[in-house]
């Protein structure tokens, strides 16, 4: 009888023993919920460069139109269609990006405008002073608006953009005791002072998709006078609704390669996703990230935390 008791005895506690391992197993898991050796589930490269070194040397970087390109010169003057504007222009280079995206690019006859064309893109840029100048008596909203969008619709269908979302900003200088800085202010903005000068007025029309804007949009450069300067049409027409990233998978897909690409200088802190946007390259939709990252140094004892800003593109594809 005794024998059978203690043969129980054995079996209740390694069975709580199992029980116990169970449970720190479950810990450790929600502690570290990405495991070392489990594949990511999106692919991340780094968007641009980080000065500080805190990534290693060869970390996969994204191949963006941003990277360096060679020029070959042209010389030619061509019928080329601007949006839904055919011009006689003149065709005086191609530039061929890292990408493998290629960009032609026209003057007028004068010299005064610049055309940049791409296979989804097209920019217009003032030479000399303007594209387009503003006539109104005073300077309000609604009449650029107005003006902005009447220079719109002689390259883009106002149907092309209906559904698109405004935004507004401007950039103004502060002058003020032998200093001088430059801000941006959310919106339509008059100075409230004589310190202040408007430099420039953003606007622009993009699409969402859901609540993630896209690549989609147009943008205008306005001076402080309302004249336009800069026009820019980004026009992908990717199926951005069928674009799904599960935030969860975007999260493991960040916290992984951040693990195994930050310098062994720093350890990472946390993270914080700071803007997202949908873009599209090699006809494949893509999430573009900017984060803030809350690094600790390896190298100094004080411990303090150090903040470095990087973008990183996740692409579904391996």
């Amino acid at each position: 009888m005794k024998k059978t008791t203690l043969i129980i005895i054995l079996i209740i506690a390694l069975l709580l023993s199992a029980c116990n391992a169970n449970t720190d197993t479950q810990e450790e898991s929600r502690n570290d919920p990405v495991s070392s050796n489990k594949a990511s589930p999106y692919k991340v490269q780094l968007l641009g460069n980080m000065d500080e070194g805190i990534f290693k040397n060869d970390t996969e970087k994204y191949a963006s139109a941003e990277n360096s390109f060679y020029e070959t010169e042209k010389d030619a003057i061509q019928a080329v269609e601007i949006g839904k504007n055919k011009l006689e222009l003149k065709y005086v280079s191609q530039k061929h990006y890292t990408n493998g995206s290629v960009v032609d690019i026209y003057f007028d006859e004068d010299n005064n405008v610049e055309y940049s064309k791409g296979e989804n893109t097209f920019f217009v840029k003032a030479k000399g002073e303007f594209l387009k100048q503003y006539t109104s008596s005073q300077l309000s909203e609604t009449d650029l608006l107005e003006h902005i969008n009447s220079y719109i619709s002689s390259y883009v269908a106002n149907e092309d953009y209906k559904d698109y979302t405004y935004r507004c900003s401007t950039k103004i200088v502060v002058s003020k005791e032998n200093a001088a800085w430059a801000e941006t202010k959310d919106g339509f903005y008059i100075p409230q002072s004589s310190y202040e000068t408007v430099r420039s007025y953003v606007i622009e029309y993009r699409k969402y998709s859901d609540e993630l804007p896209t690549a989609d949009s147009l943008i205008i450069h306005c001076d402080g006078d309302g004249n336009i300067t800069h026009f820019y049409n980004y026009a992908y027409n990717a199926k951005w609704e069928d674009a799904s990233f599960e935030s969860k998978s975007v999260d493991e897909s960040i916290s992984l390669f951040l693990r195994e690409n930050l310098s062994s200088k720093y350890v990472i802190k946390n993270y914080k996703i700071d803007s997202q946007r949908l873009i599209y390259s090699d006809n494949e939709i893509r999430l573009s990230l900017t984060l803030s990252l809350t690094l600790s140094s390896t190298l100094d004892d004080d411990g303090e935390g150090v903040v470095a800003l990087c973008s990183l593109v996740i692409s579904k594809s391996a």
